[in-house]
């Protein structure tokens, strides 16, 4: 939908609430989140003052397994072993404590599979994408790749990374060649294998 129109989703509080009305009495809540912020927190808050009984699905990013099963599944989009390549992962951005504490876990997964021209900007907040820009015009690197980090490439990627207007992180990579990945990591079956396994474990607490 336009960010102009006005939202038609409901909040967790109205669905927790709405289900409680229907006769249940257990639920589970996955977010989609890639690391826990505070959109995250506040689904947390809803399932504790939900008239049921909630249990909340972890956000992608929440263990250091997690960090390496997410680097294995975007690894063929990564530059591996070639100087001359690097990667940067459009994410949303947050200043929250704990998801810099995730992207940073992520970081030394990367660094395990000698993926270190791998690089993070957001596109609200930091790491500031000039910042970033900064660092790759310092490096011996003919091509960069633009690889979204968010479930759902929406107006942020199409407009605002791969757009061709003038202030689009594409449009500030003239000379080098660009690769982009279009779709979001909800494209992405290992991606979704990992959410479906945080459902599982939701599930788990849920009955023990």
């Amino acid at each position: 939908k336009s960010r102009n129109q006005p939202s038609a989703w409901k909040s967790t509080e109205e669905v927790l609430v709405e289900l409680h009305q229907q006769g249940y009495q257990q639920a589970v809540v996955q977010s989609l989140h890639i690391v826990p912020g505070y959109e995250y927190e506040k689904i947390e808050i809803a399932a504790r003052c939900a008239p049921l009984q909630v249990s909340v699905g972890q956000p992608l990013l929440s263990s250091m397994h997690d960090c390496r099963r997410v680097v294995q599944a975007l690894e063929p989009y990564l530059p591996a072993s070639d100087p001359s390549h690097v990667a940067v992962l459009a994410c949303h951005g947050t200043q929250h404590p704990g998801a810099a504490a995730q992207y940073a876990q992520f970081k030394k997964c990367l660094e395990e599979r000698s993926l270190h021209m791998v690089f993070f900007a957001a596109v609200e907040g930091e790491p500031l994408w000039k910042n970033v820009l900064e660092q790759i015009r310092t490096l011996r690197v003919s091509r960069v790749s633009l690889i979204p980090f968010m479930l759902v490439a929406g107006v942020h990627i199409r407009e605002e990374v791969l757009g061709e207007n003038s202030g689009s992180w594409r449009s500030c990579l003239t000379g080098y060649e660009v690769a982009s990945v279009r779709e979001g990591l909800g494209y992405n079956n290992a991606i979704l294998a990992l959410y479906a396994d945080h459902i599982r474990s939701a599930l788990h607490a849920l009955h023990n």
